[in-house]
């Protein structure tokens, strides 16, 4: 029997989700995942919210590979989606992929997502998201030996506007 939930309601489960994610709470995460995975396969939901979580579960799969120290060259992220999307869910897109470039030491590929992500950060509602944005672009320009610049995000990504 299928449930009849909004996309609201399932978007609100994917948003906790990942929350999970961005501070690293494993064992919560996986938790939320099988819920929001099971409110998927239940419910018929616009594209959006598969877009949406595609992005996540693509972000919980890094997670998962970095606990266990992995290599990721074989995560792909799915275009399929990308003509459909709104502002945030192409910000979300840019960003994990130029996660993924980071950690794949693809650093100067990560830093053209990362810019392309940047322009789409207004859109962004959550301070520890954009914390965590500016940690990843400070950290791969530091990779470049990019000190200032790479400074200059580390202090906005520990200082809230």
């Amino acid at each position: 029997m299928a449930k009849t939930m909004s996309s609201e309601s399932i978007g609100a489960r994917i948003v906790e989700w990942y929350s999970c994610i961005i501070s690293r709470s494993v064992n919560q995460a996986i938790l939320h995942r099988e819920k929001a995975k099971q409110l998927l396969e239940t419910t018929k939901c616009d594209d959006k919210i598969v877009a949406y979580f595609q992005l996540v579960d693509f972000r919980h799969q890094m997670m998962m590979k970095l606990n266990s120290k992995n290599e990721l060259a074989n995560l792909k992220v799915e275009k399929s989606f990308e003509p459909s999307i709104d502002d945030m869910l192409k910000y979300l897109y840019y960003f994990i992929s130029g996660q993924n470039e980071y950690i794949n030491e693809r650093y100067r590929s990560a830093i053209k997502l990362f810019r392309k992500a940047e322009r789409l950060l207004e859109y962004v509602q959550d301070d520890a998201e954009e914390a965590e944005f500016y940690q990843y672009t400070g950290l791969v320009y530091y990779r470049l030996n990019q000190y200032l610049v790479a400074s200059s995000y580390m202090e906005q990504a520990e200082t809230p506007d």
